[in-house]
């Protein structure tokens, strides 16, 4: 499967780095739509793709988990061109606010697929101590990601951006009240642990199109960057059990590192999980791939749930789980994990677990019910006014955002967002399946 990854990108990256860099650096020709990019910017497509002609060879194919083609230049273009990073509006809200829980534990992982957790699917040995607590896990079964990328599934999951409202070209994710805002509003006190830092330093290790004025709503920015990166989420467990033990009201959001491929730096080499150690797995071999994928998820869900759930005291805090996006293991026919935008995508790149603990007994009995109710039936875009409903604000406000996790199920449709967020360059359409 390397060999066809390389044969298919090579011919192609090779003429376009040439033809491209040749009439960037030669002769300053720059499609009209890429004319707002910044000066400093304008080679950094070339530059890309000769990076990546320069890996794939390299490889011989065997990271093969780049965009399509098509997609590479545009994803650089849309990074590099600017967008709005001015104030955001104020909420505008006369209601009560009557927050249902003192604490909320919001975790997104990384590329994470459902029906690979033992608790979902009992043929998986995933989640040994996962499956040891099922009495407590609620589980909505397969729930569908906003979109099959990383940074614009994040995206609508902090901003509650509605499905009518993408691609994003007015960039109302950017100037619209942020979650943190909302949470602030409500009493809490905001914390942002974050696994997927590139650094210690905040202000430049935004990802995920967080900007200036989302991050100026939030109290506490806590980025971990340790290495190597299977360390991140096992930290991440004892930044959460001591922020739990502060003071007052707490909405803490985290962004774990999780299962992203290269599977085997996702955990440890001496890590034994279920099936035994497995450091050194051929990638581009099915078997072997699925194998490694499985031990990340062990890793980085079972292992980190057993480390994290016996220290933390679940009687005014509920803890909501989820994952950015699923992952395509060979299931399509193709070899890209995720982030598809061309051909026939495989619905398993938004296949993802939403689940729920808590030991507040009207929350327990209210999200049992929804889980009844929506089981296999739930996606991302529910996640923002469920978030808002927890906190307090008013029904008839929060229905503004679309449904909650709590109200009935609209139809029963698998429907994901692929390409840019906010439409640039790049093409994007919505990917209808099932489950």
């Amino acid at each position: 499967m390397g060999g066809a990854a390389l044969n298919a990108y090579l011919p192609i990256l090779t003429k376009a780095a040439i033809l491209f860099a040749a009439g960037v650096i030669v002769f300053g020709f720059l499609p009209p739509r890429w004319a707002s990019l910044k000066a400093r910017f304008a080679s950094l497509p070339a530059i890309a793709i000769t990076l990546v002609l320069a890996i794939t060879i390299y490889t011989k194919g065997g990271l093969s988990t780049f965009p399509p083609f098509s997609a590479l230049t545009s994803i650089v273009v849309a990074a590099a061109s600017a967008k709005y990073s001015g104030a955001r509006d104020s909420i505008v809200y006369d209601g009560p606010i009557q927050p249902k829980i003192a604490n909320i534990l919001f975790i997104v992982d990384e590329s994470v697929r459902s029906d690979y957790l033992g608790f979902n699917d009992p043929s998986k040995s995933t989640t040994p101590y996962l499956k040891s607590r099922t009495a407590e896990l609620i589980t909505f079964g397969n729930a569908v990601a906003a979109a099959n990328c990383s940074g614009s599934s994040r995206f609508v999951i902090r901003t509650g951006l509605r499905p009518d409202q993408l691609p994003d070209k007015d960039e109302r994710g950017l100037k619209s009240p942020s979650m943190w805002m909302f949470a602030k509003r409500a009493g809490y006190r905001t914390i942002y642990i974050d696994g997927y830092a590139t650094s210690k330093n905040t202000s430049i290790s935004n990802h995920s199109f967080m900007n200036p004025s989302e991050r100026d709503a939030i109290d506490v920015s806590d980025p971990i960057d340790s290495q190597p990166t299977f360390n991140r989420d096992m930290e991440i467990v004892d930044h959460i059990v001591d922020a739990l033990k502060t003071d007052g009201p707490k909405f803490i959001f985290v962004e774990k590192n999780g299962a992203h491929y290269p599977y085997p730096k996702a955990y440890p080499p001496t890590f034994r999980g279920e099936e035994g150690a497995f450091p050194n797995p051929d990638l581009t071999n099915e078997s072997d791939l699925k194998r490694s994928y499985r031990l990340a998820v062990q890793w980085s869900v079972d292992e980190f749930f057993k480390k994290l759930l016996p220290q933390i005291d679940l009687s005014d805090t509920l803890l909501i789980y989820t994952s950015d996006h699923g992952q395509n293991l060979f299931d399509g026919g193709y070899r890209l994990s995720h982030c598809s935008t061309t051909g026939n995508i495989h619905p398993s790149e938004a296949k993802v677990p939403l689940f729920a603990i808590t030991k507040n007994a009207s929350l327990d009995d209210r999200f049992r019910l929804a889980a009844k109710m929506g089981a296999n039936r739930v996606s991302h875009f529910q996640l923002f006014p469920t978030m808002l409903d927890l906190m307090g604000y008013e029904p008839r406000f929060v229905a503004g955002f679309g449904r909650t996790l709590f109200d009935k199920p609209g139809p029963n449709q698998w429907q994901f967002f692929t390409g840019h967020i906010f439409g640039a360059v790049q093409g994007h359409r919505w990917i209808e399946g099932s489950r």
